[in-house]
């Protein structure tokens, strides 16, 4: 795996995983869902679009566009069903469910990558998968049988891995930032039903109860929508420029690992023997899974990206 594409999704693990909990200290400043702030994040896109019609950008992008639609509405949706799921069910369960991504992740990519994952690669992707189960074993009492959010947390799964899967394929002629923006701008109509209702209950509520909106509290709204969404996204989208969507989507089974660090050194919750032993039986798992054969790492999709714009420029050039 290349360094660089580890450190970013790491890195993207890492910033979900402080939102995570930050937010349990600090979200009664204004406590819009994560659904809203995601909207919300999607206003630099919408503004930031003009601009690219204006300098020709959307116009070099517009035969591959419709690769950017399908992460765009899966990243909208799957939220959707994912926060659903954790407001109607039990809030473990759609974490559970998603640790078992990396195999989803694995057979998309397999169709539609040929990807191919060796004896080690298997068996880490596994053991990663088990030690997740591990750490959140405590947990499993929690589910609440509803049937309806089981299947949105199992849906919400589906359509992260499914995310993963087809940025990858955009990411071959479209560059992270032109698509993490059309991202946020698309997914804005999947998010709006659920979000435009709760952002206009919560302004429209009497200012005696509820927190009023001054300009520092709208700098901070602003700051968390882009740490909460904007940063890490961009990061995972990059990050799949030198990663497999398999390795990556293993490598963000390291968020629950990184809450339980920054909960503990915030002393907003405390370790358990279960969490420790899931920690590392997870970590040793994504370690085998690095562990395959050493090879040349093949070149990066921006490069094959600058040699697909070169190869274009040279053919126009008169």
């Amino acid at each position: 795996m290349h360094a660089i594409g580890v450190l970013l999704v790491t890195t993207c693990a890492a910033l979900y995983a402080l939102t995570t909990v930050m937010s349990k200290l600090f979200f009664n400043i204004y406590d819009f869902s994560i659904l809203a702030y995601s909207f919300l994040a999607a206003a630099p896109g919408v503004a930031i679009l003009p601009l690219k019609i204006v300098d020709g950008s959307m116009k070099q992008i517009k035969p591959f566009i419709k690769w950017a639609l399908a992460p765009a509405f899966l990243f909208g949706s799957a939220r959707i069903l994912f926060y659903y799921a954790v407001n109607q069910g039990s809030p473990s369960l759609p974490t559970v469910v998603n640790s078992f991504s990396p195999i989803m992740v694995a057979i998309l990519s397999f169709f539609l990558f040929n990807e191919k994952l060796n004896r080690k690669q298997v068996a880490g992707m596994l053991a990663a998968i088990a030690g997740m189960l591990i750490f959140h074993a405590s947990s499993f009492p929690m589910n609440s049988g509803n049937l309806l959010t089981e299947a949105a947390a199992i849906l919400s799964m589906f359509g992260f891995s499914a995310n993963n899967v087809i940025t990858k394929k955009a990411l071959e002629n479209i560059d992270e930032a032109m698509l993490t923006m059309l991202i946020f701008t698309i997914s804005s109509v999947a998010l709006a039903p659920v979000a435009i209702p709760e952002l206009l209950a919560k302004m429209s509520s009497p200012i005696s109860i509820r927190t009023p909106l001054t300009p520092m509290i709208l700098v901070g709204i602003l700051i968390f929508a882009f740490l909460t969404v904007i940063l890490p996204t961009y990061l995972l989208i990059d990050g799949l420029n030198y990663l497999s969507p398999t390795a990556a989507g293993l490598l963000l089974l390291s968020q629950p690992i990184f809450t339980m660090i920054f909960a503990s050194a915030l002393r907003v919750e405390y370790v358990t023997p279960l969490q420790l032993i899931g920690a590392t039986v997870t970590i040793l798992g994504i370690a085998i899974f690095r562990m395959k054969s050493p090879k040349k790492e093949g070149p990066s999709l921006k490069e094959l990206r600058k040699e697909k714009s070169d190869q274009r420029t040279s053919a126009t050039t008169p």
